[in-house]
């Protein structure tokens, strides 16, 4: 490890100690410092099922930036009455995120809310997360979320608009275009640029000033700092009380497997107050985990925190009404959606599948045994005596132990970690009653391992035939967990060509014909971007947006027209 990253470390792991300390206040003399966001869209008109595409800017003071202080960002799209219907958590760090969420098909039209924000800003009120309105069309269904909220677009002080209609050019279909675009503002230093080319009409030329209520901020949070930064990553937290009473247990042991993939393994104790932080590192998706905890003789309960914020909030909740024009363009809008839809190329099945991944965490095992190879034995215990010879049993006061043999002495010091079908178990006697004909193989790494805070003398690992847990009873105190991990990473700060692209036969449609987020300016402060028109017709419009490191957005929009 090089001083610069060890002296990163240490100021990270500093400021998580100052911050978790017990009755930290913002009153105080030196106050927490909130992170900013500011939310960039391909456009703000939508049809249901569309992709939307997003760059959120990370305009936090830039020693909060460099620190990397939260390595999450959530998005949500919320509806006007502040119910969540989509919800995803993208890689952030000092350049910000890219990244896109999917429209459901089957929600109602009307007016609905991005809103991004890190863990770290669930201790502030959400008044200071990054909002964008949208309007989402839903064209096959007749339901309209109501709504009788008016909302004033302003402009403000703190958005530019620049429109060049001289630039206006024409196109035709399945045309590849190169523009040089000016920057909308070339003076400030800016933290992104992005262009979007957009069916005319679908992007709103102007910031909606709007208000956001947080009626439970000071229930939930209020002065004191509850929610950690992720600085690692994803995270898992939660607390261990006691079952009876409900009170905090400090000092529990909480084990946390990963299920599918690698099949990782997180182990730690419990705080004095009975918190717990894991870190889950480079997993995507959706993900299956088992979590346990055990402390001798104290009845222990998990308490695992929710991960994306459960306040009550209230934002406007607007009449969705659509003037003339807007029916024109959402009846284009609905075409080109549906022929992009069934003309989307698909791939087979069978190349999506993703393949089991048999290598567990620790590696290759010191010991395999494959139990097919031998003669059936009437218990695990005696599996263990004859075939595993490195595992010893040992009963104390009729209690069965593990115990690793090996050359590390440490090893006798340590229980050790036992795992059926990557699921840490503790009670021994529940194990050794599994029927050994249920057990397909058993591995052990006969080495100390230690994963967080917890040392282990070795790991004996279990695999059942039918993976099903050899049908053995769960600890009361244990459970398995739905839990959603980074969005997958798919280079989605760029879109360079409508659906079907590189297809003579396919109809290429889109109402983006184009995104990108991460634009670089020549040196005259020019940027470029090139794109195929596509069997799109009609007037479209380029904007190119600018946001500054203090937050001001400027646009530029330049009109074109695609004709046959």
């Amino acid at each position: 490890m090089n001083t610069k990253t060890f002296i990163k470390q240490l100021v990270i792991s500093v400021a998580l100690l100052v911050i978790a300390l017990p009755g930290y206040l913002r009153a105080a003399d030196e106050p927490a410092q909130n992170e900013k966001v500011a939310f960039v869209t391909d456009r703000d008109f939508y049809v249901a099922g569309e992709d939307l595409y997003f760059k959120a800017c990370n305009l936090s003071n830039p020693e909060m930036a460099a620190l990397e202080w939260s390595k999450v960002l959530y998005v949500e799209l919320i509806d006007g009455n502040a119910n969540p219907v989509v919800r995803e958590k993208f890689t952030f760090g000092e350049n910000g995120a890219d990244g896109r969420i999917t429209i459901p098909e089957v929600i109602p039209s009307g007016y609905y809310y991005v809103m991004a924000y890190t863990r770290w800003m669930r201790n502030f009120p959400a008044s200071g997360f990054a909002w964008k309105m949208v309007k989402i069309l839903n064209p096959y269904s007749e339901e309209v979320v109501s709504g009788n909220d008016s909302l004033k677009s302003d402009a403000g002080g703190n958005w530019e608009v620049e429109r060049d209609s001289t630039a206006h050019q024409t196109f035709k279909r399945r045309q590849d275009v190169s523009l040089a675009l000016s920057l909308p503002d070339a003076n400030d230093p800016t933290c992104t640029t992005t262009v979007s080319v957009v069916r005319k009409g679908s992007h709103v030329p102007y910031h909606q000033q709007m208000a956001v209520r947080d009626p439970d901020y000071d229930k939930v949070a209020g002065d004191t700092i509850v929610f950690i930064p992720e600085t690692r990553g994803v995270s898992v937290n939660g607390r261990v009380v006691n079952r009876n009473t409900g009170k905090p247990v400090a000092y529990a042991r909480i084990n946390l497997s990963v299920l599918g993939g690698e099949g990782k393994f997180h182990g730690t104790y419990s705080r004095s107050d009975g918190t717990f932080h894991f870190a889950i590192l480079d997993e995507y998706g959706n993900r299956e985990l088992f979590m346990s905890v055990e402390k001798d003789s104290v009845p222990c309960k998990l308490l695992v925190d929710n991960d994306f914020i459960q306040r009550r909030l209230a934002v406007p909740n607007m009449k969705f009404r659509l003037t003339p024009a807007e029916r024109k363009m959402a009846e284009r809008m609905m075409i080109s959606q549906q022929l992009a839809n069934n003309f989307r190329l698909r791939t087979k099945p069978d190349s999506m599948k993703a393949k089991k991944n048999e290598e567990y965490f620790f590696g290759k095992p010191v010991f395999h045994t494959d139990l097919d190879k031998y003669i059936k034995l009437p218990t695990l215990e005696e599996v263990f005596y004859e075939l595993v010879p490195s595992v010893v049993v040992v009963r104390h006061h009729g209690v069965p132990r593990f115990f690793v043999a090996g050359d590390h002495s440490d090893l006798r010091l340590y229980p050790p970690l036992v795992l059926l079908d990557r699921v840490p178990l503790s009670d021994m006697n529940n194990i050794l009653s599994i029927p050994p004909e249920r057990i397909k193989s058993i591995d052990v790494v006969n080495a100390t391992y230690q994963r967080g805070n917890l040392i282990y003398g070795g790991i004996i690992s279990m695999k059942s035939r039918q993976d099903d847990l050899a049908g053995i009873d769960l600890p009361e105190s244990s459970f398995f967990l739905e839990f959603q991990t980074l969005d997958q990473a798919d280079s989605s700060h760029v879109l360079t060509d409508v659906k079907g692209a590189g297809s003579p036969n396919i109809p290429m449609m889109g109402n983006t014909l184009y995104w990108n987020s991460d634009l670089t300016a020549d040196e005259d402060n020019k940027v470029h971007v090139s794109f195929d028109t596509g069997d799109e017709t009609g007037d479209f419009e380029v904007w190119l947006t600018s946001v500054t490191i203090e937050g001001k957005v400027s646009e530029r929009c330049v009109p074109i027209t695609i004709t046959r």
